[in-house]
């Protein structure tokens, strides 16, 4: 009998085995021994027993140490019924997942006197963990030889529904998925068999529909809800995870057809009755990838029906922090500043659940999606909003630092835009230091550039702010080629400097950055045809030349970059302008034999500038303007700046003869829709090009 004492050695043995100490089996076996060595002494009271014997198996099995799990369980004499222990045993290899886990655990089987159901589900679960690509088929063939045993040779075990549960399981961690699927169907298929043909107990039960149809869900939604459909006609409603498996595999089409399908699973499950929250969220998440009004106005209805439940007690189907969100993220898609109304009321809503004490309160991504959806919107008051917003939160991420930036900065007013540099450079500084986890974005760096280089009135210092997020950008070790937007945008600030060298200065940042792209070196062009510096034509042409030496493929942006150099440099000596002009007319002809480019509307209207500014006025400069509008108009590409210009650098009458039109006329872009198709043929194609290559580049919209 069980002694007081062994009772108290058991408690030993087992807070040695739960310690944690990387001895602590050790410790353990030698309070186990110690009972052993006093029994044999004559304490009758001590004696290890199964309790005993177990405990210490699972100090083994937890440090890994298989052998002496089973060195233990043929070694000791305990008395009692030893089923625990070939359990434990079996259980460690089930947990270790060594390649050999499943023949290990069948041998050990092979030695019990007495082996249980429960006895052999551990060994299917031993197989199912192998660490092996046959895991699950090996575990589904000792299934298979169990079921075979008991039909053929009347086995005393039994096998039940969780046998099949375990092989299920089994498959979902399959590398194969289609196999997998197609071997869960079988699987399924064998269990009703059995259930009519031997009455065993083995039909499928929701437990086993969710997995199938989870298998089936990754090879193909349409199957996934093929199977749904089937079980719904049958006596096994599927559960709401189940319907949750299969709206998310349709919701990763991204299509009109699937969003169809994702409300007809909702409408099924609300005429059930068996609509929760979970399943109104993934609804609502299919929907947010659907950027248009019909997903919105759905979405807002949802939240309705949502909201509507819970006034009415039922907390299982009313909204939480991630219905909000995801309704927010629906908004943003296409923000507009009609909806600021609607997403603070949701917010306001979404605050509220800070103050249930059954609620998680608002998460991360509550935050996200309100900052995300201000950012869109280019207004002063979603800045000021969404600065509000970001200072409440704890601990903010990337992204919300990210969305704040924005928000801000495309504003496009100058107090916006200074927020939104300030907290840029706040919140790299803290990322830098090790106290933000996240930094900010490069679409935020981007963003506070484009700002300070737009906003009136603080062009003087835009160039030193410049200056500082170039540095942080340093510090963050951006990749230069894979962020030249960054490096783009801040050429474009420095092109606004007056300062003489500013030239000078892009060069040298050109310079130190790794990898450098056609765009970039044509950002530096920009900023040396838009300097004040006093040989700027002459520096343009030469890092032209240098990007041909440096093997840099030259596109049309390059060679505009030297017209537009050449067609504001008129405040100089006759024979500088004569110099100017030649480069000008070098530089189209260059442009002209070009294999790829041609000259386009830009390259005409700086052109015609060049006559107007640096050829003194005369009817030979007259006759050669015409000349070049009519190889502009031949070429199609006449736009609204090249009338402009045009109207500038000729007589009225000469413009009239050019154009037909009236040169009383001051908004020339009025006149574009008037002009003849094949004037502007060029500039048309492009547009319609560029809108094609946006489509391609986004997501693909749903019809829905």
């Amino acid at each position: 009998a069980e002694g007081p004492q062994t009772v108290s050695f058991n408690i030993v043995i087992k807070a040695w085995s739960n310690s944690g100490d990387e001895k602590g089996a050790d410790r353990a076996h030698k309070v186990f021994s110690l009972m052993e060595k006093l029994h044999e002494e004559g304490h009758e009271d001590i004696k290890p027993n199964v309790i005993s014997l177990v405990t210490l198996m699972n100090a083994y099995a937890k440090e890994g140490d298989l052998e002496m799990v089973e060195k233990l369980l043929h070694t000791a004499d305990v008395d009692g019924d030893l089923t625990n222990c070939y359990h434990c045993a079996i259980s460690a290899y089930a947990k270790v997942g060594h390649a050999n886990a499943g023949d290990r655990a069948e041998e050990i089987l092979t030695k019990m006197k007495d082996p249980i159901e429960d006895t052999y589900k551990i060994v299917m679960q031993a197989h199912a963990s192998a660490n092996r690509p046959d895991a699950a088929n090996r575990c589904e063939d000792f299934l298979g030889r169990a079921v075979e045993d008991y039909l053929k040779y009347k086995s005393d075990i039994r096998p039940q529904k969780s046998f099949f549960k375990v092989a299920l399981d089994a498959w979902l961690d399959h590398h194969n998925q289609e196999e997998a699927a197609e071997r869960a169907s079988a699987l399924v298929k064998d269990m009703i068999g059995l259930t009519k043909e031997w009455k065993m107990q083995t039909k499928p039960d929701e437990k086993i529909v969710d997995i199938l149809i989870e298998l089936w869900s990754r090879v193909n939604a349409e199957k996934g809800y093929e199977i749904l459909g089937y079980f719904e006609k049958q006596d096994i409603i599927p559960w709401r995870n189940s319907y949750n498996t299969v709206i998310r595999a349709f919701n990763l089409k991204r299509n009109s057809g699937s969003i169809q399908k994702v409300l007809e699973l909702l409408h099924r499950l609300e005429s059930r009755g068996m609509a929760g929250t979970s399943n109104y969220n993934e609804v609502l998440f299919g929907l947010s990838k659907h950027p248009n009004v019909r997903a919105r106005n759905r979405s807002l209805e949802i939240l309705q029906v949502m909201e509507d439940t819970l006034q009415k007690g039922d907390k299982g189907k009313g909204p939480n922090s991630r219905t909000y969100a995801t309704v927010l993220y629906t908004l943003s898609s296409h923000a507009s500043g009609d909806d600021i109304a609607i997403a603070m009321d949701i917010f306001r809503r979404m605050v509220q659940l800070e103050k249930d004490p059954e609620s998680r309160g608002i998460d991360r991504g509550g935050y996200t999606a309100i900052l995300l959806f201000l950012s869109r919107i280019k207004h002063h008051e979603s800045a000021d909003t969404a600065t509000d917003i970001f200072n409440r939160i704890p601990e903010p991420n990337g992204a919300h630092v990210s969305s704040a930036i924005l928000a801000n900065a495309r504003s496009f007013t100058e107090m916006h835009a200074l927020t939104a540099y300030n907290l840029l450079l706040k919140t790299s500084r803290l990322f830098l230091a090790g106290k933000l986890k996240d930094p900010p974005n490069p679409s935020a760096f981007c963003a506070v550039l484009r700002a300070l280089s737009k906003v009136n009135n603080i062009h003087t210092d835009s160039v030193k702010r410049a200056y500082k997020i170039l540095d942080l950008i340093k510090e963050m070790k951006f990749n230069a080629l894979q962020h030249a937007d960054i490096y783009i945008l801040f050429f474009d600030t420095l092109a606004r400097d007056t300062n003489n060298n500013s030239g000078i200065e892009a060069e040298k940042i050109l310079h130190s950055i790794p990898n450098r792209n056609t765009a970039l070196w044509n950002s530096v062009l920009k900023v040396w045809s838009s300097s004040w510096h006093v040989d700027k034509v002459f520096e343009t042409q030469r890092f032209l030349r240098e990007m041909q030496d440096a093997n840099i493929k030259l596109d049309i942006v390059s060679y505009n970059a030297v017209l537009l150099a050449a067609a504001t440099s008129a405040k100089m000596s006759p024979e500088i302008k004569e110099k100017t002009f030649k480069i000008a007319l070098e530089t189209l002809e260059e442009l002209k034999h070009s294999e790829n480019i041609q000259p386009d509307n830009f390259s005409y209207c700086n052109m015609i500038r060049c006559y107007r500014t640096l050829v003194q006025p005369s009817q030979e400069r007259i006759n050669s303007i015409q000349e070049m509008f009519e190889e502009c108009k031949k070429k199609g590409e006449v736009g609204s700046i090249c009338l402009e210009e045009l109207h500038r650098a000729l007589p009225p009458a000469d413009f009239e003869k050019c154009t037909g039109i009236n040169a009383g006329k001051t908004n020339l872009k009025k006149e574009m829709p008037n002009i003849p198709i094949d004037w502007k043929f060029n500039i048309i194609e492009r547009g319609k090009h560029n809108q094609n290559r946006k489509r391609a580049g986004s997501s693909k919209k749903s019809e829905f």
